[in-house]
């Protein structure tokens, strides 16, 4: 049997009912997104250790449930014999956005050391964003890397007929960086970039995923830069600080489901700073704007503006909002 734990009525994670610590191992893996999710992991915390929980929790044995087709059970018996431990256990946690497409599954051996972390994919584009990390970390785990890590491929393939993608989990003492521009990771972005080269944007893999519309000033400034090709290189592509955390001196980088490796040069740059700023930009996409403006193009030449606005059309094709947004507004770019 499980516990399913709710956060405004919508499930945040299942854990087995017993034991009490492999419950509050699970809930200590959960990353909270914003203040009042910070607050409910405390709460929950304190419900835990007080045997409270169940005032917050349903108990199923079906704890994926809703309209997805997941035996949870199969597919924790396919995933020991990959794991090679027949005893593993897994706490599965839902993404905060409605309708993702995917679970993730934290799993642990008996004695509650962590073991790996499972991405689940239901559909087909869950099922290319699993492939695609895969690809991107198999290659950056080629390298002899220096200045961060990558979580290792474990195995990806269909468990219980389900794509799912097994990683090395981070490190349980891993913290999250700093939550400034100055905490910009420069380095990592150079080493994971590896030599830029240049494109005809025909070329690029993403490019016809945006919606260019010829009476946006963006597009019609953007269209007069790259008539001789961009330069391109390797990108992490989502490139902001909770896809970040730091073990003792080493910085661990994951989630690379959106990697490139054909993406504008300044692609990782421009989305961890924008990134600090996500709920501004999403609320006031003019004050976005000002902030970009002072960032990257206050005194910049055409080969930089260019690239800052082909990192914008980079995250507009892959379905950032904030992205779009500042392209839609492009007219009140101070």
């Amino acid at each position: 049997m499980y516990r399913v734990y709710y956060f405004g009525g919508r499930p945040i994670f299942a854990a087995p009912s017993k034991p009490r610590r492999l419950r509050l191992a699970g809930l200590a893996r959960y990353q909270p997104v914003t203040p009042k999710r910070a607050a409910y992991r405390s709460l929950m915390y304190l419900s835990m250790m007080a045997g409270a929980d169940g005032l917050f929790s349903t108990t199923t044995d079906d704890p994926v449930g809703g309209d997805v087709e997941l035996d949870f059970e199969r597919w924790m018996t396919d995933v020991r014999h990959v794991l090679s431990d027949e005893q593993a256990t897994g706490v599965i946690f839902w993404p905060p956005q409605r309708d993702r497409g995917r679970i993730y599954v934290h799993l642990f051996g008996e004695d509650l050391r962590l073991l790996a972390f499972a991405k689940i994919a239901f559909d087909d584009h869950n099922s290319q964003c699993l492939h695609r990390e895969a690809q991107a970390v198999g290659t950056l785990g080629e390298r002899n890397l220096r200045t961060f890590r990558v979580p290792r491929v474990v195995s990806l393939g269909e468990v219980a007929d389900a794509v799912t993608l097994v990683l090395e989990s981070i490190p349980i003492a891993a913290r999250p960086i700093e939550s400034s521009p100055e905490a910009y990771p420069a380095g990592c972005v150079v080493e994971l970039a590896g030599t830029s080269r240049h494109v005809d944007v025909q070329e690029l893999s993403w490019w016809h995923d945006n919606d260019r519309r010829d009476d946006n000033p963006f597009w019609s400034e953007l269209a007069g830069f790259i008539g001789r090709g961009v330069p391109v290189c390797r990108a992490h592509g989502d490139f902001v600080i909770g896809n970040i955390v730091r073990e003792s001196d080493r910085l661990w980088i994951f989630d690379w489901e959106e990697s490139r490796p054909d993406a504008p040069v300044l692609t990782d740059e421009v989305t961890f700073f924008m990134g600090l700023y996500h709920a501004r930009v999403l609320a006031d996409p003019i004050e976005g704007l000002r902030l970009l403006a002072k960032r990257f193009l206050d005194g910049a030449d055409d080969a930089r503006r260019r690239d800052v606005m082909m990192a914008l059309a980079f995250r507009d094709a892959i379905g950032i909002e904030a992205a779009t947004l500042l392209i839609r507004n492009w007219s009140e770019l101070p």
